[in-house]
């Protein structure tokens, strides 16, 4: 993943300390299966790595700061899965 906010939203749904072996990269490394990309929506976001699909995409607005002084904007979300050998 290669954003900060995948690990505490795994840890607050499957248990703390997060039980996935997630590792923040800002590219897939040679052994990831997949990947989840997190873009704002300041540009749009390029498509997958060559050898690379995306399977999960989902744009919307997210909040962060504190409760006296929110910040919201739009980010899209992507999950990236490796393309498996033909057939």
């Amino acid at each position: 993943y290669d954003h900060g906010s995948l690990e505490p939203a795994c840890a607050e749904l499957l248990g703390d300390p997060c039980p996935l072996p997630l590792r923040a990269r800002s590219e897939p490394g040679p052994g990831d299966t997949l990947f989840v990309k997190q873009y704002d929506g300041t540009a749009p976001p390029p498509p997958p790595p060559e050898g690379w699909r995306q399977v999960w995409r989902s744009t919307g607005q997210r909040i962060e700061g504190s409760l006296a002084a929110p910040v919201t904007y739009s980010t899209t979300t992507m999950i990236w899965e490796r393309e498996g050998p033909p057939g």
